[in-house]
């Protein structure tokens, strides 16, 4: 949106930066999976007799961090889709930018 002060909303970047945030989940995801079947693997308890985070406890982290990932990235999504929404509804005063430029 862009108003008197020219502040813009980029709702197409908004958007692409909440793919981002889902890509990185899945990576996070991936990984924890991984360090999940090491554990399976190898037999070997998640921690060890002086208390170290094993794989499981890493992926466990990793899980957290990946659902805190997908949480934030649909925030995002819905931002954007708020100020694209206003913008309709205010008749175009704000500006939000998109990919075909300012509407």
């Amino acid at each position: 949106m862009a108003g008197s002060d020219g502040y813009h909303v980029r709702s197409d970047d908004l958007l692409a930066h909440g793919g981002t945030l889902d890509s990185w989940s899945a990576e996070a995801t991936a990984i924890a999976g991984t360090l999940r079947q090491v554990t399976a693997d190898t037999g070997r308890a998640d921690s060890d007799d002086e208390g170290r985070g094993g794989p499981a406890d890493a992926a466990a982290l990793l899980e957290t961090v990946a659902a805190a990932l997908t949480a934030t990235g649909g925030r995002v999504r819905t931002c954007a889709a708020d100020y694209t929404a206003c913008d309709v509804e205010v008749g175009g005063e704000y500006a939000t930018v998109g990919a075909e430029g300012v509407s």
